[in-house]
């Protein structure tokens, strides 16, 4: 029990005066009785909403990251989201929903066409499902919560980028950067973490990671951001390394993206397969870049101490699209997938401690459409066998089935992790495709509002759900 202040009892002269006083006095002792927690939660009414976007990713992407990391009884944390809806993505000009369009869609609550980057086909900056010409998250910048954008590529990638500016062209990275950094006062983005660093250096300027800048403007955007009060790190180190007192962040952790997809300076498409990874000693991530996970930790810190009001965190992993369609790399793919998953964990653990918190995911389309394919056919090395034929009752072949094996192409197969029985299980992966498809996306949810996600949602519906989670207000 908490001391209790100490005061004189004042004389009193009658009975109802006496019974005043004992009735103060136990009103007293409960209060102090009360723990700290309980106390809190009666008086804290912020609001967080914390949006992770694991590109490209369907069921698929999840039973293969469960399977390899965890065992086929295993539980991930996507596992643990108890509300879940089939998700409808179709664009309002095209049935697959596109990267830079579904962003758009998340982030202003209506459908737009496939190319849309914030602007409708005529130019004009689309207005939200709220009526406002802003995204929720420039929404509840100006409402007073505080803001936050995380990605594992580039941070001008549309999956954060369409949160907080327009272009007309999702390929106009300078632009995107620009938007990003130079707000006006009161409108800032606190939390800024990803790749990206060329996007803000001038050309003739030599980044943190050693790439020349991209910028042809010859805007200096760190340095924009350090007059603005943002703190820049540009290694894990320095982010886990961040005084307490920081209430702005920039964090650039690679010239490009945190992962190697493709070659990105190279003149011509230089795409790394797991066998042109190899050839070049080159990983799937790049060494020692933090994780999502480890950004969404930072973020939530600072993000949290920063508004009265609550938060609002959109986080991507980017790794898992590129690297399946890109690449056909179903290691990265499968990697990308797990540090998704890791970020929901640690988006979870503070949704436990903070009951007006919604951690809701979605992906907006499936990326060349991952298949798990159990005890697959192995050649005499032990190789995952790499295509599979159909044939025609003529014999002239109609389909063939690529698989994937641990480290690509004739390489043996993933090998699960321990079921309950202690067994383990070869599995190898097969792709329908080589892009974006209608596949079998799936939203889930935790949390404040979480109820409203259930049954088959429109792609629309995950702005409405975030919305009433932040403002309180169910729109139309």
């Amino acid at each position: 029990m908490q001391n209790l202040p100490r005061f004189k009892i004042p004389h009193v002269g009658n009975f109802h005066s006496k019974i005043t006083v004992v009735f103060s006095l136990f009103l007293l002792v409960v209060l102090a009785s009360c723990s700290p927690k309980t106390q809190l939660s009666g008086v804290d009414s912020r609001r967080n909403v914390i949006f992770i976007h694991p590109d490209g990713t369907s069921p698929s992407f999840f039973h293969a990251a469960r399977f390899l990391h965890y065992g086929p009884d295993g539980t991930l944390h996507w596992d643990k989201l108890p509300y879940t809806a089939v998700y409808k993505g179709h664009m309002k000009n095209n049935l697959t929903g596109s990267s830079n369009g579904g962003a758009v869609t998340h982030a202003i609550g209506v459908k737009v066409h496939e190319n849309s980057f914030g602007l409708d086909e005529n130019g004009v900056t689309v207005v939200a499902r709220s009526g406002k010409p802003l995204t929720l998250l420039e929404e509840a910048r100006q409402a007073g919560f505080a803001v936050g954008i995380i990605n594992s590529g580039s941070i001008t990638e549309p999956g954060t980028g369409a949160f907080a500016t327009r272009a007309e062209n999702r390929d106009n990275h300078e632009e995107i950067a620009r938007q990003i950094i130079m707000r006006e006062a009161g409108n800032d983005i606190q939390v800024v973490l990803g790749g990206g660093e060329v996007w803000f250096l001038p050309k003739d300027v030599a980044g943190f990671h050693g790439s020349y800048g991209q910028r042809t403007d010859g805007l200096n955007l760190i340095e924009e951001a350090k007059e603005r009060g943002f703190t820049i790190v540009y290694t894990l180190e320095q982010l886990k390394n961040l005084p307490s007192e920081t209430q702005k962040v920039l964090g650039l952790f690679a010239a490009w993206d945190t992962y190697n997809d493709d070659k990105d300076d190279a003149p011509v498409r230089h795409i790394y397969t797991e066998e042109q990874l190899a050839a070049e000693g080159l990983t799937d991530f790049l060494p020692g870049t933090p994780t999502l996970a480890q950004m969404t930790e930072i973020a939530i810190k600072i993000l949290s101490r920063s508004s009265a009001k609550g938060f609002y965190l959109v986080v991507e992993e980017e790794g898992a699209d590129n690297f399946s369609n890109s690449a056909l790399n179903a290691r990265g793919a499968i990697e990308a997938t797990k540090r998704a998953d890791d970020a929901i964990g640690v988006a979870l653990q503070f949704a436990n401690n903070h009951n007006n918190t919604l951690v809701i995911t979605a992906s907006d389309s499936e990326a060349s459409g991952l298949s798990v394919i159990g005890n697959p056919r192995l050649d005499n090395q032990g190789n995952v066998v790499p295509t599979r034929e159909f044939r025609r009752l003529d014999g002239s072949v109609y389909f063939i089935e690529h698989r994937d094996g641990k480290n690509g192409t004739l390489t043996p197969p993933f090998i699960s992790a321990p079921d309950r029985n202690n067994q383990r299980w070869p599995f190898a992966i097969a792709w329908s495709t080589g892009g974006d498809h209608s596949g079998n996306v799936v939203a889930r949810a935790f949390g404040y509002r979480a109820n409203m996600l259930r049954g088959t949602i429109d792609n629309t519906e995950i702005y409405r759900i975030k919305y009433k989670a932040l403002f309180g207000i169910l729109l139309d």
